[in-house]
């Protein structure tokens, strides 16, 4: 009967890398030129930003499952926005705070008291970006942006009928595993993490970012000093590098999609890439179905609990549910995990074009 569901399981993810894959590099491609564009309009002179942009979605890492997806870019600071320079807090609202070292000259990264103003700074940012995306031209294209509470959006519409949409996300890079209150110690981690971690630290390469805006602002006096602290670009490259794990995520996101979790549940992606990093050292031995079916029973535990754990950062929630929410969604995964799994992978495999290029 498992290799019933193992095959079933490799069909669906054969359509998805003919089907959709495909269209997904296409965009992805026209996202990289566009950003190369951007990146050559930014002005330029004493406006007293260093920015540089890194592609940071789940269509860069092979976890994309919807041939309409979103690209995320990450505008990344440079000098002097480095961890060096800063010392962090840990808020009483549970995120953080980013107070300079000492003080650095620069008229445009205004600070509240010695602390980074992560309001004014994510307006600076995003209106250099806009002046940058207003001078590009793309043929048979039209383009529109918005400001959004933590992005800008842009938009490309082309004369084909294709869109292709980015989220531009101004943020803070630390590179080294530390330095963050609350964080979790590296010996915690899973040891296959830990590896990629060690390697991550020696190249200097990202590993957390400081994202110049907090869920539920308006709630807090300090609003415009609060930082939201993410390991994204840490977990899609670390799934990416382990090809099995990879699958077992694309599996359980083509299945929240043909269930439509997102619309009745609140579901986002990110739910089962934590859930796959935090129990990566017993899900990287299981196979395909396995691991497909062990990643859904984890998410089960902590939809039952009502929430979402963080993990990486003690004490913090990513999200919570209303408990008749988090009931009824606990009762649809275990009808899945309790025996179920035919009828699941059935699902998809039946309703594959629908939900993969949906819009």
């Amino acid at each position: 009967m498992m290799d019933d569901f193992s095959n079933i399981a490799r069909s669906i993810l054969g359509r998805l890398n003919r089907e959709v894959v495909p269209k997904v590099e296409k965009n992805g491609q026209r996202a990289a030129q566009f950003i190369e564009k951007v990146e050559a309009a930014l002005p330029r002179g004493p406006f007293g930003y260093s920015i540089s942009f890194i592609h940071c979605g789940s269509a860069y890492e092979g976890l994309a499952v919807k041939a309409n997806t979103d690209f995320d870019i990450v505008v990344m600071l440079n000098a002097p926005f480095e961890s060096e320079n800063f010392s962090v807090r840990r808020d009483p609202s549970g995120f953080f705070t980013l107070e300079w070292k000492s003080h650095i000259p620069n008229q445009l990264a205004s600070d509240c008291n010695g602390f980074l103003d992560a309001s004014k700074l994510r307006q600076d940012l995003f209106s250099i970006i806009g002046r940058g995306i207003q001078k590009v031209c793309i043929p048979n294209a039209k383009i529109k942006y918005r400001e959004q509470l933590v992005a800008l959006t842009v938009e490309i519409a082309y004369a084909t009928g294709d869109i292709v949409m980015m989220d531009f996300v101004p943020q803070i890079v630390f590179r080294t595993w530390g330095q963050c209150p609350d964080l979790r110690p590296l010996h915690e981690l899973p040891k296959c993490l830990r590896a990629y971690i060690d390697t991550l630290n020696k190249n200097k390469s990202p590993i957390m970012f400081f994202s110049l805006k907090v869920p539920d602002a308006h709630k807090y006096p300090n609003s415009d000093q609060l930082f939201n602290v993410s390991f994204g670009l840490l977990e899609k490259k670390f799934l990416a590098s382990n090809v099995q794990l990879l699958d077992m995520v694309r599996l359980v996101k083509l299945t929240a999609h043909a269930r439509n979790w997102k619309k009745q549940y609140k579901f986002q992606s990110m739910f089962v890439k934590r859930i796959a990093v935090k129990y990566s050292d017993s899900l990287k031995d299981k196979t395909l179905v396995e691991g497909y079916k062990a990643i859904l029973c984890y998410l089960a535990e902590e939809v039952k609990r009502g929430f979402i754990d963080d993990y990486f950062i003690k004490g913090k929630e990513i999200y919570r549910w209303e408990p008749r929410v988090a009931s009824n969604f606990h009762r649809e995964i275990a009808h899945i995990t309790e025996g179920n799994f035919i009828e699941a992978l059935l699902l998809l495999e039946k309703n594959f074009t629908e939900f993969a290029f949906s819009k």
